[in-house]
């Protein structure tokens, strides 16, 4: 084996090696490219939980106001997200009645009343878990 020729292939170990301790590092875990929880966290609780939360609170008294008592204690309201206030019945006959409420123009008091953001539409879902709260 002449010189040049164990030149060559020393050049190629050493490129060979050099590619295979790139790959290494590029599949080690980098404590730089994770995100902190402390910095990860509250903000994710106050766009999910925090800031929806309150919009809610804000329209169960809005609910109470412009729906009529004995219905009121027939219905949860579960979720305000993506402008879909989500509303849970203990059966259907409750839903229709309630339907029948919002056609009649509950719904638009409550838009009008409600400056937490835009409400866009109001589901009503029956759960048979939900009970009747007597009158």
């Amino acid at each position: 084996m002449s010189a040049n020729e164990g030149k060559k292939r020393d050049a190629d170990a050493a490129r060979c090696g050099n590619r295979v301790e790139r790959v290494r590092i590029g599949r080690a875990i980098r404590p730089d490219r994770g995100v902190a929880l402390g910095d990860f966290l509250p903000k994710q609780f106050k766009t999910e939980c925090e800031r929806p939360f309150k919009k809610l609170g804000v329209l169960v008294g809005i609910w109470e106001d412009v729906i009529p008592e004995g219905l009121v204690g027939r219905t949860a309201l579960v979720s305000f997200q993506r402008g879909i206030l989500t509303v849970e019945v203990g059966n259907s006959a409750v839903s229709y009645e309630l339907q029948g409420v919002l056609a009649r123009g509950a719904e638009g008091a409550i838009r009008q009343a409600f400056r937490g953001g835009s409400l866009t539409r109001i589901k009503i879902m029956v759960n048979a878990e939900i009970q009747d709260v007597p009158d």
